[in-house]
Order: C-alpha cells, then structure tokens, then sequence
C-alpha cells in the first residue's frame, strides 16, 4: 500500500478534540495531494466527503446517470480509503453517486469494495446504506406530504412513475459506525450528516458538529481563495467550540468566509431545519485563531419530530436539442424580435442576448466547450472535469463564488455519436463581467489543470472551446417529442445562420426529467422501515455479506428548546434613499446568487466593512419592495430580505419560477442570476 502519510505524525492535541478532514466540495472534483497529506499530518477521526447535490437537476435521480466520471470518483476514493485505513478512522461518504439512488450508489460501492480489495492489508468492514423510496408505499400517505416551499399539486400517477430517494440523517449512519463499520456508503443523504454523525456519536455537542458540517461539505470554498477542490479541517472540542482550517497554506479561513459559508444555499442566514431538527446560528460567534483558523461557538440544535426530505423525478419525454451560430446583427435576432417570441420562448434562447436571463442584455458571452474522442468515456470524463473546473474557478476580482456559469438543462452535459468518434459538449453563459474580461487566462488555466489530473485520459482528446462575440451568438433550441417544431424553428433561423461556424443540430438528447417531489417525510411507520443498513466484510481474500440491520431510529437527538422566530432577521423597512452615495459592487466583496433547493433562488451581500453593512441595511435599497423592482419579480415572490451581521452579509431568497433544471430553466444552479445587483444604487 503506498502511503500518503508523513512519517512524522503527529497526535491530536488530546482526547478532547475530534479532527475531520474533508478532501473536496464533491466526490470526484479531485483535490492536490499535497494539501491531502498535509492534512494527514495530524491524527484525524474522520474522513468524509459530501458526494451529491440536487443542485444539477432532475436529469440525475431520474436517469440512474452519474454527474462525475467514474475515472474521477475512482481516484478520490483511492486517495481517501488508503489514508482512512493508515489512520485507522471511519471514511464516510454521502449521497453516493450524486443522486443517492441505488443504482449509482452501487457504482460507488463497486468501486469501494475493488480499492479496499487492491489496497488493504488487514480485513475491513463496509457499510451500505440505501436511500431508494418505494413510490407505492407513498399513494396512500400523499395528503401527509408536506411541500418544502411552492410546489405544484402532487399528482399520483406522476408519483407512481417518478424515481425517489429520502434525505437520510445521522441515524443510520450512527447506526453502522455502532455495528463495526470502518467504510460507511450512503444513499441519499442530507450533507452536513456525513460529517456530523460521528462526533456526535463520539458525545460532542450536537449544534456544533452539525454546525462544522455545514462548513465541512464544500471542502475549502469556505476558504479565501475558495475552491471545491481542495481540502478543509475541522477539530471540535469538548469546551464546546471549533476551530476550521485549510491544509493548504495557500489558502486561509477568516471569520467571514466561514459565517458566510454557514448561510450558503440556504433561505434564512441564521437558522436552518434538518432531519429531525433545526440548527440556529443567531448566537455564533466567529472568531480568529491566527495562523489562517478560524473558531465558531454558540451554535444550537434543537430537536423535532423525525422527518425525511423526499425528492423525486419522473421522465417527460424526448428531448431534441440544437446549438448553433447565428448573426447577431440580423433582423431575427433584434431584441425586439426576440421579446416578441412569447409562445416558443422557453424552447429556443439566444446566447449573447437572453441565453442566461430571460432579460436581453448585450453583455452576455456564451460557451460551448466540447470533448471530441474515439475513447467515449474518455471524452466524457475530461468534459466533466472541464464543467466542474469551470463552474468553480477561483479568478481575481472573484464576487460571484456560486458559480461561474449558467447551464440551461438538467443534465448539463450531452453527447453527439458520430461515425468515427463521440463528442461529449455543454452550453452555458454568464453575464458577470469579471469574469468575462479574464475568459482567456481562464480557459488556458484550466487546460493546464484538467491535464494535470486526467493526463491519460487527455491525451485521447481534441478539446474545443467556442465562445460568442459581439456580432456572433449562440441559438439553443430544446424541444420535447415535437421534432416538427423543432424543424419550424431552425428553418425561421436560416437568415441568420453563420456558415464555418459550431452547428450541433437535432441532437437526440435522451429522455427529459422533471421534478415530483420536494416534500417532508413525518410518517413514523414509513420511516421506521426506511435506510437499512447492509453489512459487508473483506476477509483480505473475498467479499462476504453479513447481515442487514435496521435503522437505529432510539439514536435520534432529544434536545429540547424553543425554536428561533421566524420573524426575527429581516431588514428593516426603511424609507429608500433618493440620494444614492454608493454602488453596490464597490462596497461589497461578494455579490452571488444560488438555488436554496429546487424551488427558491437566493442573492447573498457581503460588505467589505461595518460601516457599509450598517449604511446598506439603513439605505432602503434592499426592502421587498424595491429589491423585487431590481431583480425582476414581483413583491409576492419575494421570500424575505435577511441581515446577518457576523459576516456583514444580506441575504434576499425569492421563489424560482421555475423549479431547478424543469424544462424551460435557464440556470440550473441559479448562480448567474446575480449582475443586475451589481450595478446598484444605494
């Protein structure tokens, strides 16, 4: 077994301290090894790592498709269980094959099984906990469902037809750690769990190791600079305080780039609800430690009745898609032309106009990167870390760290079969203009380090990258089992195509999801039977199953106390100021947008000091009714408008008129939904 660990280790600081490393934001995004094993460094308890998200879509859970290659999932996890089994620590991964359904969980664990196979010298005991929901069961209980925010009426044969997984909590995985388990994989699981259960077992207070979990499932975006894919610490103490940390020196956490994570994709900034609980962060304190750490106290769990979050997809139909070139001089693509489409608006969008917003804006560049190979998983796999590497880059001048680009379809990468090779390609867009004055360092930038990771798999491909310009733009056109419209709709685009040009056209893009279900779980003789543990046991020659075991659901938390008010956060209704002294993108560090689940979208402000904190909150500019004004809603939609002050942060959460890449979506993770913010006045 080749080692990863220094061999002058070192011990914990002492009994009282349990360390977490966690390596990436997501399974297979990859991290640098030397940041890896400086974290290794010091004795850790645990190693995890959040592997999945709803973030992409529906496409995924519907499909039984993975977002991340296998090749990349293969050399996480390589890295991760030969530490796991040198340090002799549990290594815990979440939502297994980014959906958490069983047949992409099944990947990962055949993945899991084949390295502790390769790697280990000693016999191993692996965990696998499953998160399918059976549709059926659900029929009967559908007016019990609970809708997590605005969702459309539940409909039974849509349920009957949809793919469905529970959010697992700490209980099962508390309930496999309990039976022996040095490799725990789950299913479907709510990602600060992953890294909470196990503290919490070890009797650390529970408000905090859920706290640090939130920070933990990211991996170092919560550091400056931010990136998903490099490694974050965490050490909890037994006086109720932690401390946060990147391996990487490089990179630092402040107290603001952790309270600011603490609020990242959620709807409020200071209280959250988890499986069987809520989590309130009014009273944290963020402090600094010195040498780039970062300490957090006073975060509070307070129990509820158990619950599971369900999600489901169900299958739609066909869907067609074309992406090419057209003449943005041309009359067809006047902004007038465009507005005027109305009953066609969400089956065709211009790139370098309205492809990011449905808004026109001049100031838009589209991409489509694309992966050309004789070896498809090849062009796959490089796609993939292409689109993951892109949406993450940490440039200069960075304010938007959600995300770089906006995708307009679950999945976001899609594939072309020719005769002689496959091309595996994506379209998306940005309107930040940051970001666009420093495409082409990002672009040779990335090159370089997409081939530092998959140099093989590299090797076997022609990559191409094609770019909108000012008088050159990009047509999307999505269409579903309706190839005749399809048709209509390239041929009213033959006066401005341009010929020489990127032209994918009629591109049979598989099967269209949507989303079923975001709905909260409370039936006790439905949860009692749900997320049982597998047990497997390597002999250091052969795989044996053991038993499977129930749920332990007597290990849920019982920590009374009275729960945060909701009306409690908001900022004040003031009188707007009709002598704007400021704009916003110069007294602000990060301007960002993001999807808080499926069906709310939320803009988060953090000011480079106090002073302009306190002069935005008292400005006027950021209550419901001016902000719906700026962003385009109307006031109905508008959520709430949130102060934080311990990380000098506003936070506006409005509903997505459309649920989260749902035929029709423009950004699928809802994080370029941000530039109009820029330019405020205030």
């Amino acid at each position: 077994m080749n080692s990863l660990i220094n061999s002058n280790l070192h011990e914990k600081p002492s009994e009282s301290c349990f360390r977490i490393l966690s390596p990436t934001a997501i399974l297979g995004y990859g991290f640098p090894l030397e940041s890896f094993k400086k974290g290794l460094e010091e004795k850790v308890d645990l190693i995890a790592v959040d592997a999945g998200s709803i973030d992409a879509g529906p496409y995924y859970l519907g499909s039984n498709k993975h977002y991340v290659g296998l090749a990349s999932l293969r050399r996480d996890l390589t890295s991760m269980l030969r530490a796991a089994l040198e340090q002799n620590c549990p290594c815990i991964i979440g939502s297994a094959g980014f959906s958490g359904a069983n047949p992409q969980c099944d990947d990962v664990v055949e993945i899991v099984r084949d390295i502790i196979a390769t790697e280990s010298d000693r016999p191993v005991n692996l965990s696998v906990i499953y998160a399918d929901i059976n549709s059926e069961s659900l029929i009967p209980k559908l007016n019990q469902l609970k809708p997590l925010g605005n969702m459309p009426p539940l409909n039974a044969a849509h349920i009957k037809q949809s793919k469905i997984v529970g959010q697992m909590g700490i209980e099962p995985i508390m309930t496999a750690l309990a039976l022996g388990a040095e490799v725990v994989v789950c299913g479907r699981a709510y990602d600060p769990a992953v890294f909470a259960a196990a503290p919490i077992a070890a009797g650390f207070d529970p408000g905090l190791c859920y706290h640090v979990g939130k920070i933990l499932e990211c991996g170092a975006i919560a550091a400056v600079p931010g990136s998903g894919s490099d490694c974050l610490i965490a050490e909890i103490y037994t006086d109720n305080h932690a401390e946060i940390f990147a391996p990487n020196p490089s990179r630092e956490c402040t107290p603001v780039s952790i309270a600011a994570h603490s609020l990242y994709e959620k709807s409020r900034p200071d209280f959250f609800y988890l499986p069987g609980g809520v989590l309130d962060i009014t009273q944290t304190e963020f402090y600094a430690l010195g040498n780039r750490r970062v300490g957090i106290k006073g975060s509070r769990f307070i129990s509820q009745a158990a619950s599971i979050k369900l999600e489901g997809s169900r299958a739609l139909g066909k869907r067609t898609i074309s992406a090419l070139s057209v003449d943005l001089t041309q009359a067809p693509m006047s902004e007038a032309n465009i507005k005027s489409i109305k009953s066609t608006e969400d089956e065709w969008r211009v790139y370098g106009k309205n492809g990011v917003e449905a808004s026109c804006d001049d100031q838009e560049l589209g991409l489509i990167v694309c992966v050309n190979s004789k070896n498809k998983d090849a062009s796959r796999d490089v796609l993939a870390a292409l689109r993951s590497g892109l949406l993450h880059y940490g440039y200069s001048g960075r304010v938007s760290t959600a995300g770089n680009l906006a995708f307009p379809c679950s999945p976001s990468d899609l594939m072309l079969e020719q005769k002689d090779q496959t091309t595996y390609f994506f379209i998306a867009g940005t309107r930040d203009p940051i970001f666009q004055s420093q495409w082409s360092t990002i672009q040779s930038s990335l090159l370089e380090q997409v081939s530092s990771q998959l140099p093989e798999l590299v090797k076997q491909c022609t990559i191409d990258f094609h770019s909108t310009t000012a008088g050159i733009g990009f047509v999307f056109i999505e269409t579903y089992d309706d190839d005749t419209s399809h048709d209509v709709l390239l041929e009213s685009l033959n006066a401005c195509r341009i010929e020489n040009e990127i032209a994918l056209e009629k591109i049979d893009a598989g099967l269209a999801y949507e989303w079923t279900l975001y709905h909260l779980l409370t039936d006790s003789s439905l949860l009692k039977n749900c997320f049982e543990v597998q047990q497997w046991f390597w002999d250091e020659t052969n795989w044996h199953k053991k038993d499977t075991c129930p749920c332990d659901w007597d290990r849920s938390l019982h920590i009374p106390g009275q729960k945060p008010d909701e009306l409690m956060g908001h900022v004040p209704l003031m009188a707007v100021n009709e002598k704007p002294q400021y704009c916003l993108i110069d007294i602000a560090e990060i301007i960002r947008s993001k999807n808080a689940g499926i069906n709310e979208i939320t803009y988060d402000v953090f000011f480079k000091t106090t002073e302009s904190f306190n002069y935005a909150l008292n400005s006027g500019a950021f209550i419901p009714t001016k902000i719906a004004t700026v962003l385009e809603f109307a006031e109905s939609e508008i959520i709430g408008c949130f102060s934080f002050p311990a990380a000098r942060a506003i936070k506006i959460t409005a509903q997505r008129r459309c649920l989260a890449g749902n035929p029709g979506d423009r950004d699928v993770f809802g994080a370029q939904q941000h530039k109009t913010l820029l330019a405020l006045k205030l």
